[in-house]
């Protein structure tokens, strides 16, 4: 008898023992899917631009006739994809480099700039085609914090829409998905998209976006990038990527040399006194090519 029990018991420990085996892996199973869809619409929730948390100016400079709609430059040099809007210290950064840039249009416009899920520094590290989903999610906030500010603040007002570096690719394809609303475009004055490329690939499929062709243009996109000359290519720029520019100093778009007369000067941020420096002609013959701008 002892033997016939002691030969059921190895089979039914088997099984117990599977069974174990069997609960663990769909335990962690869950758990994973769990996590990364904790994660997933944690990142996809959308920021709620009702809340004056979310923006970094808004409304500031009452009496003025145009608005502005500014849009911060990459400041996330932190070991993640895209910034968090909880991270105190990088929301200061946020709005230190915001402040470096509002001084050429305050006397002029009321400004608006929302803080937004940029892609982080890191997400440049990577290679190109890995760069959409942390792009994406910065854009999202940008279009969501727009859509806010049209229906409740704009009212009919002239606006101009300006970044540099990641919020001049912001900016570039919010115009893009306002280039076929006429109303929209009857009031942009200009966008003022710095340091990234307005590309004739990117007019081809959006045929409304027009590249500045002088000072007097209206609702065309102002961009300017320059490199040393020994630079063939730069992340933002790849090899034989060209990119609409305009001379920042005589407004041409051919070859003509502006002289560093034409530059009024440079204000350069002195980190430790949170102050700025101005330099006087601190960049001189700028020679800008549209449509021959090779990287």
């Amino acid at each position: 008898m002892n033997s016939i029990l002691q030969g059921k018991k190895g089979p039914n420990k088997t099984v117990s023992n599977l069974l174990v085996i069997v609960i663990l892996v769909i335990c962690v199973v869950f758990i994973v899917i769990f996590r990364n869809n904790y994660f997933y619409f944690s990142k996809d929730k959308p920021t709620d631009y009702t809340k004056a948390e979310n923006w970094a100016y808004f409304g500031e400079g009452k009496g003025k006739d145009a608005d502005l709609f500014l849009i911060c430059p990459t400041v996330d040099m932190n070991d993640e994809y895209n910034m968090s809007l909880s991270d105190e210290k990088t929301k200061a950064d946020f709005l230190g480099a915001l402040n470096m840039e509002r001084g050429i249009y305050e006397d002029m416009t009321r400004m608006y700039a929302p803080y937004y899920r940029q892609a982080a520094m890191k997400v440049y590290g990577l290679e190109r085609d890995s760069w959409g989903p942390y792009l994406e999610t910065a854009y999202r906030d940008i279009s969501q914090a727009f859509d806010y500010y049209m229906k409740n603040e704009n009212d009919g007002r002239p606006i101009i829409l300006a970044g540099f570096s990641q919020g001049a690719e912001m900016c570039i394809r919010l115009l893009a998905q306002y280039s076929e609303d006429e109303e929209f475009m009857d009031k942009l004055i200009a966008v003022y998209a710095i340091g990234w490329p307005l590309t004739q690939d990117y007019i081809d499929r959006y045929p409304n976006i027009k590249a500045a062709e002088g000072e007097d243009d209206l609702g065309v996109v102002i961009s300017f990038d320059c490199e040393a000359p020994e630079v063939s290519e730069t992340f933002i720029y790849p090899m034989g990527q060209k990119g609409l520019s305009i001379n920042p100093l005589n407004w041409k778009t051919d070859d003509t040399i502006a002289d560093k007369d034409l530059n009024l000067g440079a204000c350069l941020p002195i980190i430790r006194h949170r102050s700025l420096r101005r330099c006087q002609s601190f960049a001189d013959a700028i020679s800008i090519w549209i449509g021959e701008f090779l990287r």
